[in-house]
């Protein structure tokens, strides 16, 4: 006796019945949503970046960064040395300042992004310091 292999999406003897659990679905902001399963219970959402979750439904922490030139000098096109601090403020018994992340760029032009960041959580670090040399 043969057996069909079904690909996603089908079923039955002969693979001509067809099912779609995204059918019923309704994921946001996303690009795609694929069954995953045979039955048809198990699906996944496909987000883009700036979102994620089960349904899409959160969007992810995002800092940008750009250092503008203030000096209105046209000899001045770039900062030699930034540095940027991700803090996170803990209060346990007094208050603790914890660096959980630094980043150094060198030569860095005015006017442009210098951080597109995204984080796939509500929200990230309380405080984002920089040094500019």
């Amino acid at each position: 006796m043969i057996k069909c292999i079904c690909p996603l999406g089908k079923l039955g003897k002969n693979c001509f019945a067809s099912f779609n659990s995204c059918k019923e679905i309704s994921c946001l902001h996303a690009d795609k949503c694929i069954t995953l399963d045979l039955k048809g219970y198990k699906y996944v959402c496909i987000c883009s970046n700036e979102y994620y979750g089960n349904l899409c439904q959160y969007r992810v922490a995002r800092a940008l960064i750009n250092i503008k030139n203030l000096f209105h000098n046209n000899l001045i096109h770039s900062v030699p040395v930034v540095v940027i601090y991700f803090v996170n403020v803990y209060n346990n018994m007094g208050v603790t300042l914890l660096i959980q992340d630094i980043l150094v760029y060198r030569n860095v032009p005015f006017n442009q992004i210098l951080l597109n960041f995204y984080e796939k959580y509500l929200f990230i670090t309380i405080y984002i310091c920089s040094n500019i040399f």
